[in-house]
């Protein structure tokens, strides 16, 4: 009941219970409910259960600890759509009196440091948790700050092909959220995005003679290959601390299909940006939670995902599942002797 595609059931885990209403702002037929709804339009709700959850050391299921995780029983968008069966947040602090997370759960079994880590690629991905930052790495740390839910960071400069566009104000309240798919930029910082995408380009004929329908209505999408992405623009990210978090078009421009791709920046509506998991691709992002810190360095996700490139923190933990063996499988029996 925990291997991809299925949904957990609760009844078939003796380790699993319930969590009750009290001290929950929404109770659900005597369990504790929650709804959540994302910037892209996607939305889910369900109820909170606690069993255990088994992480994995040095690439094998060997440890577990107890958890308050959600049980869904509606999603809407990209729920339906993506590969992944749900979500996990790892915000700096506790969800309202509806559980930790599956990090502070691990750090309070294990005592291990408050630290994850993610490295993103277009086509797969490695999460480490409770994981160290070696003294030979001296990251340039992004310092987060503002309310405990989510996290903040301030951005000093946004420059779009070398040109810095938008006011300090355009970015308050500015977070990284892995969360969100795209790129959200505050309207006139986006316009000036979608003005370059539109005008600037690798081919010719013009851009116009590219351009065709996306995936959603405010799309801009053109008939190319990857080979053209390096014909686009470079932009950035100036953050606190002064650190400068490049956009290079594999962070901004994503495919569609075959064939096509499109702009992955959107309009926020408003003021502050959200860096979203396409900004994150090509960088193992360090996330040092009491430190209050964040750290972006450049790694081969593709490689680490599959343990071909070790992390760039020391010790940690993933997720097993219990498709994977807890204790080493026993070899196999001897031959049966001829007849």
């Amino acid at each position: 009941h925990h291997s991809a595609g299925t949904r957990f059931d609760a009844s078939a885990s003796p380790t699993s219970s319930v969590v009750g209403c009290s001290g929950c702002g929404s109770c659900d037929r005597g369990s504790c409910g929650y709804s959540v709804s994302y910037t892209e339009g996607s939305s889910i709700r369900g109820r909170l259960v606690r069993d255990e959850v088994h992480y994995a050391v040095d690439g094998a299921s060997g440890r577990t600890a107890p958890t308050v995780f959600g049980c869904q029983t509606y999603e809407s968008g990209l729920f339906h759509s993506q590969q992944a069966d749900g979500i996990a947040g790892f915000s700096r602090a506790g969800s309202g009196g509806q559980g930790g997370s599956l990090l502070r759960d691990l750090c309070a079994a294990t005592g291990a440091p408050a630290i994850f880590s993610l490295c993103l690629s277009s086509d797969s991905g490695a999460l480490v948790m409770g994981g160290a930052v070696p003294p030979s790495l001296r990251p340039a740390w992004v310092p987060t700050l503002g309310r405990p839910g989510d996290y903040t960071v301030q951005v000093l400069e946004f420059r779009v092909g070398g040109h810095t566009v938008g006011s300090p104000s355009d970015f308050s309240h500015s977070i990284v959220d892995s969360g969100t798919t795209f790129i959200y930029l505050p309207p006139t910082p986006y316009a000036a995005v979608r003005r370059l995408f539109q005008q600037s380009c690798p081919w010719p004929a013009g851009c116009a003679s590219r351009s065709v329908k996306g995936h959603y209505p405010d799309d801009f999408c053109y008939t190319m290959e990857e080979a053209d992405l390096g014909g686009f623009a470079n932009h950035s990210i100036r953050l606190g601390g002064g650190f400068e978090l490049p956009l290079t078009p594999r962070q901004y421009i994503y495919k569609d299909r075959p064939g096509v791709w499109c702009l992955g920046v959107f309009d926020n509506g408003h003021a502050g940006l959200v860096i979203g998991a396409a900004a994150m691709r090509g960088h193992e992002v360090v996330f040092d939670v009491d430190g209050r810190r964040i750290a972006f360095l450049p790694h081969n996700c593709d490689a680490m995902a599959a343990a071909k490139a070790p992390s760039l923190l020391t010790g940690g933990y993933g997720l097993a599942g219990c498709s994977k063996p807890l204790t080493p499988e026993p070899p196999p029996p001897p031959p049966s002797p001829p007849p």
